[in-house]
């Protein structure tokens, strides 16, 4: 409890020899000088003698209902600095009364200095709450001072944030458009370039060979006309597909590479390939069964049953040259592996790879063996062979040097780094001295079959095998014919056959007599000797 007025301190005791009378008095001018100038003091005075925990709690009362002004909205701020005003200068009268009292007036300045440290946190929240929130934004009224100091932070941070995005939205925008605009020009632009490409490649256009490139831009090209150009390539072509000797179309004023013809563009080895199968069987050949088991064994088994090499470990035969007189069989034995096959059958002829232009012949033979290729498993038979594959010499003329030329490219491609065992060759000839032995040599022609005129046995199954469709009189002998001396082929076997028949028809009959063969014999057999006599002296 407080001591009232004119009491002494706690200290002192009565009748003891010190200043508590004289502190006494002064004490009491001093309360009478508070009362008389301050209305505050004045009500300290009179709640003076007992000021404890009510007061404090009074205090601790408007403290919070400063609070909750502060945390009101914006209308509210000035009356929360109002009351907060009144608070100090209250605490303040209440500190100066305190002074006169001994220590119950030490707690109530430590309750000065908290209410002081209060009222300091008040003005900051009141100066944040002056600051005015953004609109979008609900402000909800928080317990706290600093837990509504985080709110608005954190509602300040994400205001901030949908402004920067509302900016990048609106700049996104703006590429957007500026891209849609340079989509179309650029749309105008290639439709432009494609109708200036299809104006270059219209026709007419030169057709010309694809020699070597140069750099990403340039190349050099032969034109049919046999000249070279150093030209510029389009550069829309694919540059893979350029390769040596391809087909290109150049255009007619500057010989510039403005397309690249497809392989099939050659007329020439397109027609080489058969589309239809010979219609020669085995059986349609009389004898030559040791030609007919070593061809099979070479070309068509390899082919039809891989495995069994493959099992035993060995490289089937590549190539495979039937050399023999002419009329012995053997381009109609390459037509029956041709039948018995599913192979691709490609037939070329010696002369056809002897071109006007240089490097014609080596191109053809490289084309020939890249659709073997494209088409395996295919067999290629090459008739008449030593028109391009006679020996080497030292030729004197140019022509000799580019049939060289292509046997040096027939020999690579049978036997360099593209080889592949799904494509068999099949050589004739009827001069077999004459090849140059390079490309006799096993790995090339790994098989050589010969093929000799017909023996006696031969001859009569080769007459039985022709007559056996032909209606014959009973008194035809063909043995009669088959043991004359006479050296035959079976050529001139089937054309005594086929002479026979005409003889038949010419005198209007529908049997074949013996004297037709007799006729036919020396159509063909006796008028060869007489095709001489003029070499007779």
């Amino acid at each position: 409890m407080w001591v009232g007025e004119g009491s002494y301190g706690p200290d002192c005791e009565e009748g003891k020899d010190c200043s508590a009378d004289v502190n006494g008095a002064s004490f009491l001018g001093r309360t009478q000088e508070i009362q008389a100038t301050k209305h505050t003091n004045t009500a300290a005075n009179k709640h003076g003698a007992v000021l404890g925990a009510g007061e404090l709690s009074a205090l601790q009362q408007q403290l919070q209902t400063g609070i909750k002004l502060i945390s009101a909205p914006n209308d509210l701020t000035a009356s929360a600095m109002a009351t907060i005003d009144d608070i100090e200068d209250h605490i303040h009268g209440a500190t100066a009364d305190g002074d006169a009292y001994d220590q119950p007036v030490r707690a109530a300045v430590h309750v000065q200095q908290a209410a002081a440290r209060r009222v300091e946190s008040l003005k900051m929240a009141a100066a944040a709450a002056a600051v005015p929130p953004p609109m979008d934004v609900v402000m909800s009224p928080s317990p706290s001072a600093p837990a509504a100091q985080k709110e608005r932070a954190s509602a300040e941070d994400l205001f901030l944030k949908l402004k920067q995005l509302q900016r990048q939205l609106e700049f996104l925008n703006i590429q957007e458009e500026y891209i849609k605009d340079e989509q179309k020009n650029l749309k105008r632009e290639l439709i432009r370039a494609q109708e200036e490409i299809k104006r270059i490649q219209s026709v007419p256009l030169m057709i010309g060979q694809f020699l070597e490139m140069i750099d990403a831009n340039y190349g050099i090209v032969s034109s049919t006309a046999g000249s070279n150009y150093y030209v510029r390539i389009l550069s829309t072509l694919n540059r893979e597909l350029l390769k040596p000797s391809s087909s290109v179309a150049l255009h007619r004023h500057s010989h510039s590479v403005v397309d690249i013809l497809p392989p099939e563009a050659d007329s020439s080895i397109q027609m080489m390939q058969m589309t239809e199968r010979p219609d020669v069987t085995y059986s349609d050949i009389g004898g030559m069964d040791i030609q007919k088991q070593e061809i099979r064994e070479a070309v068509e088994l390899p082919l039809t049953c891989p495995e069994l090499y493959q099992q035993i470990g060995i490289d089937p035969p590549t190539g495979v040259l039937l050399y023999g007189p002419p009329g012995t069989g053997k381009t109609m034995l390459a037509k029956a592996v041709a039948h018995h096959t599913t192979a691709t059958f490609i037939n070329v002829v010696g002369s056809e790879f002897v071109q006007k232009y240089l490097g014609e012949g080596p191109r053809m033979v490289r084309d020939v063996f890249r659709l073997a290729r494209e088409n395996s498993p295919a067999i290629v038979f090459i008739d008449e062979v030593d028109a391009i594959a006679t020996k080497r010499f030292d030729a004197q003329t140019g022509a000799d040097r580019e049939v060289q030329r292509i046997l040096l490219e027939l020999l690579n491609q049978m036997d360099g780094f593209d080889q592949t065992t799904t494509v068999k060759v099949i050589m004739a000839t009827n001069r077999h001295d004459t090849l140059d032995p390079a490309l006799l040599r096993p790995g090339r022609l790994d098989r050589k079959i010969e093929f000799p005129l017909p023996d006696r046995r031969q001859r009569r199954l080769i007459f039985q095998t022709i007559t056996g469709k032909m209606n014959l009189a009973e008194e035809v002998d063909l043995e009669e014919l088959v043991s004359r001396p006479e050296k035959i082929s079976a050529a001139d076997i089937a054309a005594i056959c086929q002479e026979a028949g005409m003889q038949a028809v010419r005198k209007n009959r529908y049997i074949i007599l013996h004297k037709d063969f007799e006729n036919g014999w020396k159509v063909h057999i006796k008028k060869q000797d007489r095709d001489f006599d003029f070499y007779v002296m």
